[in-house]
């Protein structure tokens, strides 16, 4: 499960795990500011997302998933703050609550790449490899050129 902060490009992922590696000074000065930012304009979801992974890199899971839910309180399917969500619940190890939150988008969008591979992710994790594999057959059908499908 990998934060979608990745996607904006590879250079912007590399500066921001950059300046989320640093603990206080600058990097928390400019968090701070994009928080600001953000709360400026609470329905510009994508900003949120974005605000909310920067969160989840620096430590503040907490932060990170209030602004999540703020999102998903406006619409509960919001791919991006679910998907978010999900990978921040994986990487706190707290599978159960990743778990939900990618069936809560795999009922928003059946073929979801994110939520497929996801949810194969924890199955595999977990050591329930038949179903893993059942995951990665279903995402391969709804997604060909799925580069998530490694079989």
């Amino acid at each position: 499960l990998k934060p979608s902060v990745e996607a904006l490009s590879p250079a912007a992922g590399a500066a921001v795990r950059e300046a989320m590696h640093l603990a206080s000074g600058p990097a928390q000065d400019f968090l701070q500011a994009l928080d600001r930012v953000a709360d400026a304009f609470p329905e510009n979801s994508a900003a949120q997302v974005v605000v909310a992974q920067l969160h989840g890199a620096s430590g503040d899971t907490r932060a990170a998933l209030d602004r999540l839910d703020r999102v998903l309180i406006r619409d509960s399917g919001d791919v991006q703050a679910l998907a978010a969500r999900a990978a921040l619940h994986a990487a706190d190890g707290q599978y159960d609550a990743a778990e939900e939150t990618l069936r809560r988008l795999a009922a928003t969008d059946p073929d979801n790449a994110l939520a497929l591979a996801g949810l194969a992710e924890l199955a595999a994790v977990r050591g329930d490899h038949a179903s893993a594999l059942a995951l990665l057959e279903r995402l391969r059908r709804a997604d060909p050129s799925a580069t998530e499908v490694r079989l």
